[in-house]
């Protein structure tokens, strides 16, 4: 996973004024160590800004700020406590489910992506809806401290999608549903793309290695209010006097 230099930064962040969509979420995700947060998220062209409300995870806490730029390829994560800020691709980075990807050197195989609409659907936050399901899977093969492993990874995630179309999806705010794979995320941001505006998530990733017991864990997104406005020129930057710093915990997939 590459940082990027701070001259980098100052190149890609310069927005003017203009308009945005703004959405207040709230997340659960259901792994090994559960946590839960709440937050704002204001999407304008390919970037967007999330700020947690409420949260008591290492990145999602109300003391940092994640900026995704060129529709998720770059994160900005900004940590106000410190005043600091620091950079990251991700191409090869998952999403918040440790699951995607197994333990080691791991590289995956015969890989299948299928997306299928819904009958039915539902509104959320005052907007009408349609649900679509995608499927991915595929295997694994892990190499830690010389042992070589076999796997599998199963996930299923339902999307209930407003109409309409930002560029920052597909890693603006279905960012979850991300392998760390870039043929496979690729094939998945192919199968969402023109479906519309995820205003609910819910994902379910199942990993089973050799022959021992399958794991699933789970990702719940909804979006509870959507509304049009402005987004400052600054919304998409560190603020002025903040100094690049890498992190003091480890970031990795979360």
């Amino acid at each position: 996973m590459r940082a990027l230099p701070p001259l980098v930064l100052a190149a890609a962040l310069a927005l003017p004024l203009s308009a945005a969509t703004r959405f207040t979420f709230e997340c659960r995700n259901n792994a090994s160590v559960p946590y839960t947060f709440r937050g704002r998220a204001v999407v304008e062209g390919s970037s967007a800004r999330y700020e947690v409300t409420e949260g008591g995870h290492p990145l999602f806490n109300p003391q940092m700020t994640v900026i995704s730029k060129d529709r998720g390829a770059i994160l900005v994560i900004v940590d106000h406590r410190q005043k600091t800020y620091f950079m990251r691709t991700t191409d090869l980075m998952s999403g918040q489910l440790s699951l995607w990807k197994g333990p080691g050197r791991t590289k995956e195989s015969k890989h299948e992506v299928l997306v299928a609409r819904d009958a039915d659907g539902a509104t959320i936050a005052g907007h009408a809806t349609t649900k679509y399901t995608l499927r991915a899977g595929y295997n694994l093969s892990m190499e830690v401290e010389g042992e070589r492993l076999k796997g599998r990874v199963e996930a299923v995630a339902s999307f209930w999608m407003m109409d309409g179309t930002l560029e920052a999806i597909p890693y603006g705010l279905h960012f979850a549903f991300k392998t760390g794979f870039p043929e496979i995320d690729a094939q998945v941001a192919k199968a969402l793309a023109g479906k519309g505006i995820p205003l609910r998530e819910v994902i379910n990733v199942t990993r089973t290695i050799a022959d021992g017991p399958a794991v699933t864990e789970s990702f719940i997104l909804e979006v509870t209010e959507v509304a049009d406005g402005p987004a400052a020129a600054a919304a998409f930057s560190a603020p002025a006097g903040y100094v690049y710093r890498e992190p003091s915990f480890g970031f990795q997939s979360q």
